[in-house]
């Protein structure tokens, strides 16, 4: 969303901001389980970052006590850059339905209120869909993506991608394209070093690919993570309307910690990844591409 105002991200939204009835559960098996509120993120000091912390609490009566209570966390993060761009992200630490459908109200309201308030302008938000790429900008973006380093999270190789041939591109078919286009619409490669494969690196054939999946294996090393994960970064569709996604997965932890640790791992390791995401957007997506 495009900044407006000449105020900070704190004075734009208040600390009463409505997070009522975000859930609409007539049975009451799910409610929000704390108080939420948008503060200031990291160290307190950039009144521009800020951050809410939702917790869902879902009671399943179908299963046996101390089994019948789950938690699903979730966060709406709010920043403002240099060049008067406001960001709006989310992350959820536990994936599930009900977690989904509160941060896309919390984030309806939000622009909703910026809106009505002027301090973003009326266009709608800006979201990273599979559409905002060209069939080569979409491999070079997820790609990078999948590559990116960070603190204490290493890339190590490309183990998985989905892609479909693009029957819609003019010009001759290459030959590699043709082998499979006919009867193959759809497909999911497995393996090793996928990232060198020909169809995501010749310029010729990556215009004739739509690559929706890239999923990659990362080691973690610093003084206090040392492990492996698999991170899925994805379009859930070859479809212009599909939102990027990214998820944690298969995270594994030299030494025995509680489940909500390695849940906050992978929540630290999506807030790197997005740092890379909106960078390497801005570089790749269609509006940019050229420019």
């Amino acid at each position: 969303m495009k900044w407006q105002s000449n105020g900070s991200l704190l004075d734009a939204i208040p600390h009463d901001f409505d997070f009522s009835n975000l859930i609409d559960d007539p049975f009451g098996t799910i409610s929000i389980d704390n108080a939420p509120v948008f503060t200031v993120a990291g160290d307190g000091k950039n009144t521009n970052h800020l951050i809410a912390e939702i917790t869902i609490k879902r009671c399943d009566k179908t299963k046996n006590l101390g089994d019948d209570v789950s938690y699903h966390k979730c966060s709406v993060e709010l920043k403002l850059d240099d060049d008067n761009n406001m960001d709006l992200s989310v992350l959820t630490k536990h994936t599930s339905k009900e977690a989904l459908s509160v941060v896309n109200k919390i984030s309806r309201r939000i622009h909703k209120h910026l809106k009505d308030n002027n301090y973003v302008n009326d266009e709608p938000i800006e979201k990273i869909l599979f559409g905002s790429f060209t069939n080569e900008s979409r491999i070079d973006f997820l790609v990078a993506m999948a590559k990116s380093n960070a603190m204490y999270l290493y890339y190590q190789d490309m183990k998985k991608v989905h892609m479909s041939p693009d029957e819609n591109v003019p010009g001759n078919i290459p030959t590699e394209i043709a082998l499979f286009e006919k009867k193959i619409n759809d497909l999911m490669f497995k393996g090793k070093s996928l990232d060198s494969s020909i169809f995501l690196k010749k310029p010729d054939l990556k215009k004739h690919i739509k690559l929706c999946s890239v999923t990659s294996r990362y080691e973690l090393n610093d003084d206090e993570h040392q492990g492996s994960c698999l991170v899925r970064i994805y379009f859930p569709e070859f479809d212009d309307e599909s939102e990027l996604l990214m998820e944690v997965e298969n995270l594994n932890i030299q030494k025995k910690l509680p489940a909500e640790l390695k849940s906050d791992i992978k929540l630290q390791i999506l807030k790197f990844l997005e740092i890379k995401k909106l960078d390497l957007y801005a570089k790749h997506s269609t509006k940019n591409v050229g420019a």
